[in-house]
């Protein structure tokens, strides 16, 4: 890939100034920008954590809610399978159907 000779010509007469080199006003103010942004941005928003008690709560009622509902379902899975088992014996026994 070809430069482009212009970029030569841009850069050179560019006046080159150096990060370190502000006045003390600028560079105080931009760091207390850059403080104040890592704050924002550390800072959780207001009332995340109510939100977050909250969902917590509602989580932990779905899952016991689940399990109480996988528990009557394995209950009442193996008294369907015992009744096959009682209404097979009753019926080879009669010899109906």
């Amino acid at each position: 890939m070809r430069c482009n000779p212009r970029c030569h010509w841009l850069s050179a007469t560019m006046p080159r100034s150096s990060p370190g080199r502000r006045s003390e006003g600028q560079g105080q103010a931009g760091r207390k920008g850059l403080q104040d942004g890592r704050d924002r941005v550390q800072r959780p928003p207001r009332g995340a954590q109510q939100t977050l008690e909250k969902w917590k709560e509602a989580y932990t009622e779905a899952a016991t809610v689940a399990r109480t509902k996988d528990a009557e379902r394995a209950k009442f899975e193996a008294e369907a399978n015992s009744f096959k088992a009682s209404n097979k014996t009753c019926t080879d026994k009669t010899g109906s159907s």
